[in-house]
C-alpha cells in the first residue's frame, strides 16, 4: 500500500467511497489540475439526439490562440472499462456531432451563473477579437473536434491500450489519488492535465493574456536522470514513455535532454526520425535521426528564477532553445 507522510502525519492510499466524492475533490482541484487558463464547468445535463448521454462536465480551454473544447467524464476504477468507461466515451463523441447547439446552450447557461467564469471568458474573447461570449462559445464548440479527459482515481494498462487503440479522437487519461490519515484527514496526489504546456508560459499579467501560441512549439525538453541519461539518449538514440498528445506530434522535430540535479541544465539536443506508440500504453517512444549533439550553451535552471523546474516533459521552440542561456530564456515571458 502506497504512503505519503507530511509534516511528520502519515496518510495512507485510501479508496473514494463513491464517484460524488471524487467529483467533489476534481471540483476542488480543477485549477491546480487544468491550470489557470482553462475553466472547469461542472454541469450535468443531457446532450445528444439519437445517441443521448450526461457527460460529467466540460473543459474549456482558454490558454492557446484557439480556444478548445473537452468532455470530462469521472469514474472509479471499479467501473469496467469497455462496458461503462469506453462506452461512455464513445456514446459522447456522438452525441455531440449530433448536438452541438446543444452543448453551446448549456456551456453559456452555466457561464453566464458565475460571474468568475464569466468575466475570464469575456476578457479572453475581447483580446482574441471574439464579438461577445455567445460567439466565443459557439464558435469554440463548432470548430472542435470531439476530445475528453478521464479523471479517475488509478487508470491501468487496458484503459490506456483502448483508448489508444479504438479511439481516433485525443482523449487523456488524469490519476486522482486520495490519501487518509487515521484522523480522516484528506490529502490528495494529482496528475496535471497537458502537462507539456502547463508550466511554459509564465507571466505576471492576467489569466486572459497567459495564452500559449501551440503552433510555434518544434521541440519537447525531456528530464533525464543520469543513468538513463546515458544509456539511452546517448547510446540508444532515442527516449520512451514520453506522454504528450497526438495533434502535436507532426509539430515536434527535436528532442532536448534536461540533466536532473545536481547538473541541472539542458544539455543536448537531437532531430527526431520517428515517434512510435511505446507497447500497450498511452506514451511514445522518440527515435533520433542522429547521435544527440551537446548545446555549445547549456540552458541552466535557476532556483530562483521565474520558471519552475523540470518534472516532465515540456515544450519549447527552437529558435529560443539554441539561443538560451536560462530556463527564464527560454519558458518566461511578459504576456
Amino acid at each position: 500500500m502506497s504512503n505519503i507522510k507530511v509534516n511528520g502525519k502519515v496518510f495512507e492510499l485510501a479508496d473514494y467511497e463513491n464517484e460524488k466524492e471524487i467529483e467533489s475533490a476534481l471540483d476542488k482541484l480543477s485549477e491546480d489540475i487544468f491550470g489557470k487558463g482553462r475553466i472547469y464547468i461542472n454541469v450535468k445535463k443531457l446532450i445528444g439526439k439519437e445517441n443521448k448521454g450526461i457527460p460529467d462536465g466540460y473543459l474549456l480551454d482558454l490558454s492557446s490562440k484557439k480556444p478548445e473544447l473537452y468532455f470530462i467524464e469521472v469514474e472509479l476504477d471499479t467501473h469496467h472499462v469497455i462496458k461503462h468507461i469506453a462506452t461512455q466515451i464513445l456514446n459522447f463523441s456522438l452525441a455531440f456531432d449530433q448536438d452541438k447547439n446543444r452543448v453551446s446552450e448549456i456551456l453559456i447557461e452555466s457561464i453566464e451563473k458565475d460571474e468568475k467564469i464569466k468575466q475570464k471568458c469575456l476578457e479572453y474573447a475581447s483580446n482574441s477579437y471574439y464579438e461577445n461570449l455567445h460567439n466565443l462559445v459557439f464558435k469554440t464548440v463548432n470548430e472542435s473536434k470531439f476530445q475528453a479527459a478521464i479523471v479517475i482515481n488509478d487508470s491501468d494498462a487496458i484503459l490506456e491500450k483502448i483508448l489508444n487503440d479504438k479511439f481516433q479522437f485525443d482523449t487523456f487519461i488524469i490519476n486522482l489519488k486520495k490519501f487518509e490519515s487515521v484522523d480522516g484527514e484528506k490529502v490528495y496526489q494529482y496528475e496535471t492535465f497537458d502537462e507539456e504546456t502547463y508550466d511554459v508560459v509564465q507571466t505576471n499579467k492576467s489569466e486572459a493574456n497567459t495564452i500559449i501560441d501551440k503552433s510555434k512549439f518544434d521541440t519537447i525538453v525531456v528530464p533525464a536522470r543520469k543513468e538513463g541519461f546515458e544509456e539511452t539518449f546517448i547510446r540508444e538514440n532515442r527516449w520512451y514513455k514520453i506522454k504528450f498528445s497526438k495533434k502535436m506530434q507532426p509539430l515536434i522535430k527535436y528532442i532536448a535532454a534536461y540533466q536532473i540535479r545536481p547538473i541541472s541544465q539542458i544539455t543536448h539536443i537531437a532531430e527526431i526520425e520517428s515517434i512510435k506508440q511505446w507497447e500497450d500504453t498511452n506514451k511514445y517512444v522518440v527515435n533520433f535521426k542522429s547521435p544527440a549533439k551537446k548545446l555549445e550553451q547549456p540552458i541552466k535552471y535557476l532556483p530562483n528564477g521565474k520558471t519552475k523546474s523540470l518534472q516532465c516533459a515540456r515544450f519549447a521552440e527552437y529558435s529560443k532553445l539554441i539561443k538560451a542561456e536560462t530556463f527564464d530564456d527560454l519558458w518566461y515571458h511578459e504576456a
